[in-house]
């Protein structure tokens, strides 16, 4: 009996070491009221932190977070399990070229993993939205949104032109100490077979 336990236990390891990555999105229409702050705040297993310290939601432009009251502060995503995507869409509606970018930092050595700007859009004749992502980086810890102003790249902080952010996707790891949990439940049930066993 205790063997079969060993064999399953060691099946059940295999496979949680291969398990699927975990899809997170936010779309802040849905839970947001006007003004409310998302300054420091944490949403699964991302805290949002803005330069000013003034992070909020607006229901102008569309809808969306945006820092210094017009959106053109750094806005940085710190995430306490690692993350293997991201992507974030924003924009204004407002008919001005808007640009913004995404810097990922790795988890646990905050090292540069790479950057990525947009073109610029949202002039008369272009869509007032752009979504941007980035993946392939490996484990990422820190994402850093710049709303360029103007379009110009990078950004600027209190300059015209900035970003209000819609919608933030991402792919996360999953949590090693769930599964330790699980097996750890598994461990017990199977010492209260070999209990009733013995």
């Amino acid at each position: 009996m205790f063997k079969r336990w060993v064999s399953m236990a060691s099946m059940c390891i295999a496979s949680l070491t291969a398990a699927p990555a975990m899809a997170q999105s936010y779309d802040f229409s849905n839970f947001a009221i006007d003004g409310e702050n998302f300054h420091g705040v944490t949403l699964g297993n991302m805290t949002l932190n803005s330069e000013n310290g003034t992070l909020f939601y607006t229901s102008n432009y569309g809808g969306g977070l945006v820092d210094g009251g017009a959106g053109t502060s750094d806005i940085t995503l710190t995430f306490s399990s690692p993350i293997t995507s991201i992507s974030v869409r924003a924009g204004d509606g407002a008919g001005d070229l808007d640009a913004f970018g995404l810097i990922a930092y790795a988890f646990g050595t905050n090292a540069l993993l790479g950057s990525v700007y947009s073109p610029q859009f949202g002039g008369p004749a272009e869509p007032e939205w752009f979504t941007l992502s980035l993946s392939g980086l490996g484990a990422i810890g820190r994402v850093v949104i710049d709303p360029c102003n103007s379009g110009m790249c990078p950004g600027t902080v209190k300059e015209i032109g900035g970003v209000a952010i819609t919608d933030i996707n991402v792919t996360a790891v999953p949590e090693p100490g769930a599964y330790a949990m699980l097996l750890a439940g598994m461990a017990v049930v199977g010492a209260m077979r070999r209990r009733r066993q013995a």
